[in-house]
């Protein structure tokens, strides 16, 4: 770090805000990194050129009003020539460029590894890879960002398959020995924007206290910060207390979108941002390892590419978090975040450039959605699809592999799913669409919310091939009394045969659940309450297994035949023990009782039921003149009794 400073006014700055002084900044930093020295500033500077920096900044006294102007950071020319190689395919056998690959000893020269051994490193390949919802105008190519150090090994491992590309190029740069501290100005637009007001494409970089004012002016430009093609790049304390879209704060441009817009970076890291004007605060492509912790939000989205997102402990008061592809390994967290959304969607995993993979954690977040979003259906997570029907696409797309939500509390007026999935066909049999491995919900507090909550799972694979099991545990779902906890499984699709799932429902209150499955599919459902269970009919629903245990059935006072219902002839195994069905209810509000009649489940170990034998105009009654409240296991034909107290059918 530099320890002097030259001070722009000896190079001619006036600072009355009225005389353009680019040119006597440009001058103070050309000369401060000839002689290895910072840059101060003290004023208000008139800016309308584009400044670039090299080395330390103290402009925390300073206000720059922009007008066609900005302030880049960036490596010196001749600095970044010494330090960066660009290797084309020609030069290399790409053939170990595969998916995952961390090692580009075979790849690259042996004299080449060993000189630029601790750098950063771009592998692009100049094929097409996609575009976004099949827009021409917005290609994108494969990049993998990454460290390669000692021996070619790669500390991050390559995001896509390069092998199979026409023309690919290897970009090394190796790292700066210093840290560049700048200590940011205020900065104002009052004219057109041509680049971003503030970019920084510098590796190890430390901002601290950048704050932009952005009122009116005639933009075109989508973003006023950027930080791109770098590594180790730090924002702490920035304020932008007017940039992007006016969403909610009046005399704002309009065609400013975002905040801050990333592109090929690694280990990107913001701390105390307030930026809860615009339209989205962060926005990006191509990265992997951000971190974006204790700030105040409008919204976090990357849509193609985002690997190693970490966000803890954050605000957002708009369109929440929203992240596309990503590889296996990558992993994103969302941890201790409020979101009082505006949107109805408080987090999104989005496909408009392709398929979804890695593992998603969100755990201790508070979901509360307000204005808009308080009348209509919310959702908690959604997985979009709205790549997948168009051409240009990969050839197998992947939801994520694991998603974790863990500990949440959710505030909502009308109903909300926490998880959405993709039920529109828009799929053909060529294409492969790999649901979820692992789908972990635990720990839901609605007890305040006023509509209900909902899980909805209807994935189908969609190219006709049987899926891998699907292992979903919905535990300790806590619910008001008044609302119930809706479960749908399945879908009314003949390629529902195709499915493959193991649900376990564990400590959940008020199960409503319309229950459908395969011959490969489980449900389980222990220690719970229930209000509604129904196994029902369409395409070619099954289960496998169906067990209750533990499980106190609440019939309502309208209480029907459709309300348990858990005898299909397409259930091949169900266990009902240690279960209670309470028809107080029914029998209050209508003065009748139901009875369990011949059920052998009433006859199987530590079951209890009403088996009351009253009768009344509305009921139809089987040939034991008692009306059972599981229909079917109620027909003592049908199944016995095992030796280990559970039910066994009795037919094919």
């Amino acid at each position: 770090m530099s320890y002097s400073y030259l001070d722009v006014r000896d190079f001619g700055a006036v600072g009355d805000g009225v005389t353009d002084d680019a040119r006597a900044f440009q001058q103070c930093s050309d000369a401060a990194y000839l002689e290895n020295k910072a840059i101060s500033a003290s004023g208000q500077f008139l800016i309308k050129q584009r400044v670039m920096i090299y080395t330390d900044v103290d402009f925390t006294r300073a206000h720059l009003i922009m007008d066609s102007g900005g302030i880049a950071i960036l490596e010196h020319p001749d600095q970044r020539k010494q330090q960066t190689l660009s290797v084309a395919k020609g030069d290399f056998v790409p053939a170990r460029l595969t998916y995952l690959g961390t090692d580009l000893s075979s790849t690259l020269p042996n004299d080449t590894i060993e000189q630029y051994a601790e750098s950063f490193v771009v592998v692009s390949s100049d094929d097409i890879y996609i575009y976004r919802n099949g827009d021409r105008n917005a290609p994108q190519k494969k990049s993998t960002v990454t460290l390669m150090t000692k021996y070619g090994r790669l500390v991050y491992p390559l995001s896509f398959d390069y092998s199979r590309s026409s023309t690919v190029t290897i970009k090394l740069r190796k790292l700066p020995r210093n840290r560049l501290r700048i200590k940011a100005p205020s900065m104002e637009v009052q004219g057109p924007v041509t680049f971003p007001i503030f970019q920084v494409s510098r590796d190890l970089v430390e901002v601290i206290g950048l704050r932009c004012i952005c009122r009116n002016f005639d933009d075109t430009y989508y973003a006023l910060t950027s930080c791109s093609d770098c590594y180790g790049v730090s924002f702490q304390g920035a304020n932008l207390p007017g940039y992007g879209w006016p969403a909610y704060q009046p005399g704002v441009s309009s065609k400013a979108i975002y905040d801050v817009i990333l592109n090929k970076c690694l280990n990107i890291s913001f701390a105390n941002i307030s930026g809860n004007t615009g339209w989205k605060t962060i926005d990006g492509n191509n990265v992997r390892n951000i971190s974006v912790v204790d700030s105040e939000l409008e919204a976090f989205h990357c849509h193609f590419n985002a690997q190693d997102i970490e966000v803890r402990n954050c605000v957002f008061h708009g369109k929440g978090c929203s992240f596309g592809t990503g590889s296996d390994d990558s992993v994103i967290r969302i941890l201790d975040c409020k979101f009082m959304t505006r949107s109805w969607s408080a987090l999104g995993m989005r496909t408009d450039y392709g398929e979804l993979r890695g593992t998603l954690v969100v755990e201790n977040c508070t979901f509360q959605f307000v204005d808009k979003a308080q009348t209509r259906t919310t959702c908690i997570l959604v997985l979009e699809d709205s790549a997948i029907r168009l051409t240009d696409q990969p050839e197998t797309y992947a939801l994520p592999s694991n998603i974790l939500i863990r500990n949440i509390k959710i505030f909502s007026k009308e109903a909300c799913e926490l998880i959405s999935f993709s039920t529109e066909d828009h799929y053909t049999a060529q294409r492969k669409l790999l649901p979820p491995r692992n789908i972990s919900i635990q720990g839901v507090d609605a007890t305040t919310a006023l509509g209900g909550i909902s899980f909805d799972y209807a994935f189908l694979p969609f190219n006709g091939v049987d899926s891998a099991v699907v292992n979903i545990r919905l535990e300790n779902i806590r619910m008001p009394p008044s609302r119930g906890f809706v479960l749908r499984v399945g879908a009314a699709d003949i390629r529902q045969n195709k499915v493959h799932f193991c649900l376990k429902v564990i400590d959940a209150d008020a199960v409503y659940g319309f229950l459908m499955g395969s011959k490969k599919s489980e449900i389980h459902i222990r220690d719970s309450s229930a209000t509604r269970l129904r196994c029902y009919w369409g395409g070619h629903a099954q289960l496998k297994v169906l067990s209750l245990d533990n499980v106190q059935v609440k019939l309502g006072s309208n209480y029907n035949d459709n309300d348990i219902s858990l005898d299909t002839p397409q259930v091949g195994f169900v266990s009902v023990v240690n279960c209670v069905f309470d028809a107080s209810a029914y029998k209050a509000a209508t003065g009748h009782t139901l009875s369990l009649g011949g059920s052998t489940a009433h006859r199987s170990g530590n079951n209890v039921a009403i088996d009351c034998h009253g009768t009344h105009d509305s009921e139809d009654f089987n040939s034991f003149g008692r009306k059972p409240i599981i229909p079917g296991l109620g027909r003592p034909s049908n199944y016995t009794v095992g030796p280990d107290g559970l039910l066994v059918k009795n037919w094919p």
